[in-house]
């Protein structure tokens, strides 16, 4: 039974007889008891006269089946249409015929490269070949040819075949070259993770004469040395290696970052060696050591960026490759800083994240949330704060669900915890405790100062002066924290009562205090509402915020049907339909009504929008359209019976009545049509002017002949009645009208101007002196080319897109 700790003694051993030195040649049969691996392994000349017979128990009987093993999967994973066949005595014959080493060499380099080399029988063939060259090959002594049999046996993991090899190099005295100890070396480190064996073989290669100094300075033996000082936990002595080492080879410092630092837990030698060497080292060199670093970088880009080193701070986010991974850097760092009471610079890197283009996620708002819930002293505005975070996790179409783990995680996480070492490792604990304490009594006091401020009892204009104040000494750099919890609570009061001051703050706002101040409320309602905001947005919101905001999204869809553009409009929505984008109720009522109003019929839309919501009752409304436009008057008629009812399905109904059936100036047919109750006066306006825009005036007058009495309640009428009756009645009954109900519509002003000149109503003329007619509402200018040019760039270019949905996040 072979013995591989035989084999390791022999090879380790018989290399002290091979040097130069006269007294090694002259004593074959030294002791080597110093370096022995085992009590139970026979020295070199027991092993050298007993090799064939060894009866000895095998503790490497394992590694021969796992050996065994690994060459039948090699062989196995090797399929071949046949069985291939190995002609080593034609290769045998061609290498004998070679009239010089180099074609010797090419030789055996073609054989070793072969794609069976790895099979049990090419293995078998090969160490018959090197039995048959041993016995009388002249350039089988040639150590260049022993290290390419060397380096197969190293590849294929045959022990036997290398310790034949180191026999037969012991006996013929052949030098073994830098090349043999390195592949020996390394199996030993990297194969059989056998650190003694390989430390006595980089002894032995060290202190042999024959191998050329200038390799043994080279990287390769540095690397072999760290390997070894860095099992044995000499973390020291491996950094001062690494540092002597000029070429600052890749492998070298990523072994000596995976399997030193990192593997023995050492932290504190790893923060400080980071902190002090990172900045000089290429940039896959940092990679790889923040890929080693893992969960623990926040801890360390937090220090930095307490104690002032942002150069350094700024290196770590640009070696971040991944989005996730400086995604998730971002809301470490946050959390850490909301935990430690230093809301401040929690905001700053909720800003800085927004800026590197980083979308929010609903774990950075959730930790916002669980914060101002559990750790805000400012109890009277943790409702406010925790509103407008849940309005921004919407506003990005954030998840929800997981608030229960979030708040676990935070609950548990403790950044002192892991902040402290690093102060220790630095040298720097007493430094950094002072610097947080400091920035936590300035997050008090601004605490204290915001409660006394009493905002509830500010008018608007107290309140935009403070804001201003806070800018204006910011901007000087008079104020040593940006107050941003406090600026955050006097926006959200201000947008609550005046939209535009907010937009007006807004703009003039610092820009590393934009991202926190953002309020998604207030852009909604002033893209839908206000002219001139796509430049707004263009110039003062970050594309981050607006590329990703569904929010953005569904207020340009809903200002393009206002605009009428239908035709955009209805592509911009089933490209978010597409894409599984979240859609506002009020962009599908919006899109329902306008498709109705503009007498288009979309199948493909509205077939899709009523499977998404089935119960609307706009939807509900287009599709009892759609029926009547195409004739089929019963259906739309039982999709009425069977629909949701508001304002907008009666008067499809009161259509279909009147489609359906003969008009009359009573509404008892229509009641029992519409299955309803009598209504108010009111609730008949639609039905009256359909009435007259058919041609049916007379039946309206005569309804208001009939019902003279609930034309003189207030609480029977709207402005659409009067108006509607108001041409149909005699004057008697107009002043009437206009008593019980004044409309201030310019035609009915003037004909009661007109009419009061001989009545002389004081009610009337009182009235009048003190109202003026409704003045046409200003409408928005329809959005222009270059307005319409960003919306189909931001949310309906496929090349442009950046909105992550939903659906996909969760995928």
């Amino acid at each position: 039974m072979f013995n591989l700790l035989r084999f390791k003694n022999v090879l380790v051993n018989n290399r002290l007889c091979i040097y130069r030195s006269a007294s090694f040649a002259l004593n074959r049969n030294i002791s080597f008891s110093n370096i022995t691996l085992s009590s139970s392994v026979s020295t070199p000349s027991q092993s050298s006269s007993s090799q064939s017979s060894s009866t000895q128990s095998s503790p490497i009987s394992k590694n021969k089946n796992v050996q065994h093993q690994f060459q039948q999967q090699l062989i196995t994973t090797t399929i071949q249409p046949k069985e291939p066949v190995f002609k080593f005595e034609e290769i045998e014959r061609t290498l004998r015929s070679e009239a010089n080493i180099n074609g010797v060499l090419h030789v055996l380099q073609k054989m070793f490269d072969d794609d069976f080399s790895f099979t049990r029988d090419y293995i078998t063939g090969v160490i018959t070949l090197q039995d048959n060259l041993m016995k009388d090959f002249k350039y089988f002594k040639d150590i260049k040819v022993i290290n390419m049999f060397i380096s197969y046996y190293v590849k294929v993991n045959h022990i036997k075949g290398l310790e034949s090899l180191v026999n037969f190099i012991n006996k013929h005295w052949i030098h073994y070259t830098f090349d043999t100890y390195r592949m020996l070396i390394d199996y030993f480190l990297q194969t059989k993770n056998d650190f003694v064996t390989a430390e006595k073989m980089l002894n032995l290669m060290l202190n042999d004469k024959t191998i050329d100094r200038s390799m043994l300075n080279s990287t390769t033996v540095d690397l072999f040395k760290q390997r070894i000082l860095l099992h044995q936990d000499r973390l020291s002595e491996a950094e001062s290696i690494f540092l002597g080492n000029t070429s600052k080879d890749v492998r070298f410092f990523h072994t000596f970052l995976v399997e030193g630092y990192l593997k023995k837990q050492r932290y504190d030698h790893l923060y400080i060696f980071f902190s002090t060497h990172i900045a000089t080292q290429r940039k896959e060199l940092t990679v790889q050591l923040i890929n080693g670093v893992g969960g623990r970088l926040s801890t360390l880009v937090i220090y930095n960026d307490l104690m002032g080193n942002q150069a350094f701070v700024q290196l770590i986010l640009k070696s971040l490759q991944s989005i996730d991974k400086r995604s998730v850097l971002y809301n470490r760092v946050v959390m850490s800083y909301l935990l430690l009471g230093l809301y401040s610079h929690a905001a700053t890197w909720y800003s800085k994240r927004i800026e590197s283009r980083i979308a929010p996620d609903g774990f950075l708002y959730t930790l916002f949330r669980q914060y101002h819930s559990k750790y805000d002293s400012l109890v009277q505005y943790r409702q406010l704060l925790d509103q407008h975070f849940i309005k921004l996790k919407t506003c990005f179409d954030l998840d929800f669900s997981a608030k229960e783990r979030f708040q676990e995680e935070m609950t548990s996480f403790n950044p002192s915890a892991d902040l402290m070492p690093v102060g220790s490792a630095m040298g720097q604990n007493e430094l950094l405790l002072r610097t947080i304490e400091n920035l936590v009594v300035n997050e008090i006091d601004d605490n204290t100062i915001l409660g006394k401020l009493k905002l509830e009892e500010k008018t608007v204009e107290e309140m935009v002066s403070q804001v201003r104040h806070y800018f204006d000494l910011f901007n000087a750099a008079l104020i040593s924290t940006h107050h941003p919890k406090a600026l955050l609570i006097l926006m959200l009061m201000i947008q609550s009562k005046s939209n535009q001051s907010y937009l007006e703050l807004y703009k003039i706002a610092p820009a590393p205090l934009r991202q926190i101040l953002f309020l998604p409320q207030a852009f909604e309602y002033a893209i839908k509402n206000e002219p001139n905001m796509v430049q707004y947005i263009r110039d003062y919101v970050h594309p981050t915020i607006y590329c990703n905001s569904n929010i953005f999204a569904n207020a340009f869809l809903i200002r393009l049907l206002r605009d009428n553009e239908m035709e955009m409009a209805q592509e911009m929505m089933l490209n978010f339909i597409k894409r599984k984008m979240f859609l506002v109720i009020e962009s599908v009522d919006t899109m329902a009504i306008k498709l109705t109003d503009h007498k288009i019929i979309n199948q493909q839309l509205s077939s899709t929008l009523m499977m998404m919501y089935p119960s609307n009752p706009n939807l509900e409304c287009y599709n009892i359209y759609c029926n009547i436009a195409s004739g089929d008057y019963q259906n739309a008629y039982k999709c009425y019976l069977d629909s949701t009812k508001i304002q907008r399905t009666y008067a499809f109904g009161m259509e279909l009545f009147l489609l359906m059936n003969k008009p009359s100036s009573t509404l008892e047919s229509l009641d029992k049509f519409l299955n309803i109750t009598s209504k108010k006066v009111s609730f008949y306006s639609q039905y009256f002017q359909m009435l007259i825009d058919r041609g049916h005036s007379k039946l309206v007058r005569e309804y208001c002949q009939s019902n003279v009495p609930l034309l003189n309640i207030r609480s029977q009428l709207n402005y659409e009645c009067v108006s509607i009756f108001f041409d149909l009645v005699d004057v008697d009954q107009k002043v009437q009208l206009f008593k019980t109900l004044p409309s201030l519509e310019e035609k009915i002003y003037k004909e009661i101007q007109e009419i009061n000149k001989t009545r002389n109503d004081p009610w009337i003329t009182e009235y009048l002196a003190k109202n003026k007619p409704w003045e046409k509402r200003n409408t928005l200018p329809p959005l222009s080319s270059e307005e319409m040019k960003f919306i189909r760039e931001t949310y309906m270019d496929p090349k442009k897109l950046v909105i992550t949905t939903r659906a996909n996040r969760e995928k």
